[in-house]
């Protein structure tokens, strides 16, 4: 078995500091102009239709905050607002990338076909250099995690739409292929998750959540979203275990609560021991007084020794378990906002401590880190979406 040291696991468990907020955010080329409109392939007939309708709905900006430095605001999130992730649409063998500010589609080798009622392909293509250089290694995992976000919320639109989804295993390469396909059922997601304005905290003056208690339903809806995920979602790979810190849930006991072997719990303060190990202070994040901290991890080690194809030392795997992460934390996020509560996903913890705190198994690795709470204001913004289809 490979140890930690020698894993992209290894690699990726340094560098949360203080150096990771430094430096100024690379200028992000602009797409080539001109394009057609994305209505271009809604109109070469209903699959066509389908497949521009959860493009839009999950790339779209949807809100501006004047307040924040990172904008604009989409269905998932993305470090500093400076969107890692491109999409291009392949059809009857021409390729487009995907310009969901201008809805637009770049042809990169054809022209849109006037029908379209076969398989369409997607790649997710992943561009971490876009962070500060000061992110190091750690660019790097955050590309793949916002990959399985992105791949999350295409899964959640299209079977709103009725658009079957198949998403592929990742590889070495930085992208992640998704194919399309005709005759899903329509109405098989509830469309509030995909409406729904999803947010990671108001913290213009520091994130401080609502200290009141949260609801015992907000927090049922949370945990049935981490398992009912819809079809073709990297969600569904095996790999991750769930731990859960709560504080102030109505008729929960505060404490640790694992959802891999049921346990009942070990009460005590737990967002507080993951405020111990949150590398951002207090006054910027007020994380022990959230309600839930939501621990993803992973025996990473094990699983990058054996490869998912039973190949030693593959990389890809690793890779997988961050897609699978992203796309669980989409699912939770949906859930969290059409609940109102904010769920704000973060890396920047001292995995040492805060596996010692969650009492994760020997073999486990911290992969992904969820604060969930309510918001003490509803902000202003300015909603970006279009009035026939704001929720």
């Amino acid at each position: 078995m490979l140890s930690r040291s020698h894993t992209l696991a290894g690699v990726y468990a340094h560098g949360y500091g203080k150096v990771v907020r430094s430096g100024p955010i690379p200028d992000r080329p602009e797409p080539p102009r001109g394009g057609v409109p994305l209505a271009t392939l809604a109109s070469a007939g209903p699959f066509g239709e389908a497949v521009a309708w959860t493009l839009r709905t999950v790339l779209a900006p949807r809100r501006f905050e004047p307040w924040n430095p990172f904008n604009d605001h989409r269905s998932y999130p993305s470090p500093r607002a400076v969107w890692l992730v491109d999409v291009e649409l392949t059809v009857a063998g021409h390729r487009f990338l995907v310009d969901p500010v201008r809805s637009r589609l770049i042809p990169l080798t054809g022209p849109v076909p006037t029908t379209v009622d076969g398989p369409l392909a997607l790649r997710l293509t992943i561009h971490s250099d876009r962070l500060p250089a000061g992110y190091g290694e750690l660019a790097q995992a955050l590309g793949w995690l916002e990959a399985g976000h992105v791949a999350g919320a295409i899964a959640e639109a299209a079977a709103v739409a009725g658009v079957q989804v198949f998403t592929g295993y990742p590889s070495d390469e930085p992208a992640l292929d998704i194919i399309l396909e005709p005759d899903g059922i329509p109405g098989s997601w509830p469309e509030e998750r995909v409406r729904a304005h999803r947010t990671a905290g108001l913290g213009p003056c520091g994130l401080t959540p609502d200290p009141r208690p949260l609801p015992t339903r907000d927090l049922d809806r949370l945990l049935r979203a981490a398992h009912a995920t819809p079809p073709g979602s990297p969600a569904r790979w095996p790999g991750l275990s769930h731990h859960l810190a709560v504080r102030g849930v109505t008729g929960v006991a505060d404490g640790w609560y694992s959802l891999v072997d049921g346990s009942a719990g070990r009460p005590g303060p737990a967002m507080e021991a993951i405020r111990e190990s949150f590398s951002y202070p207090p006054d910027q994040i007020d994380v022990g007084g959230m309600n839930v901290g939501w621990v993803l991890a992973a025996p990473t080690a094990r699983l990058v020794s054996t490869g998912s194809t039973g190949s030693a030392g593959s990389t890809g795997t690793y890779h997988r378990v961050l897609v699978t992460a992203g796309a669980v934390a989409q699912h939770i996020g949906s859930a969290a906002a059409s609940a109102r509560l904010f769920c704000r996903p973060a890396r920047s913890v001292h995995e040492d401590r805060l596996e010692t705190a969650a009492r994760l198994p020997a073999d486990h690795d911290f992969v992904y880190l969820l604060l969930i709470g309510r918001s003490r204001v509803r902000d202003f913004a300015y909603d970006l979406t279009p009035p026939e289809v704001s929720p």
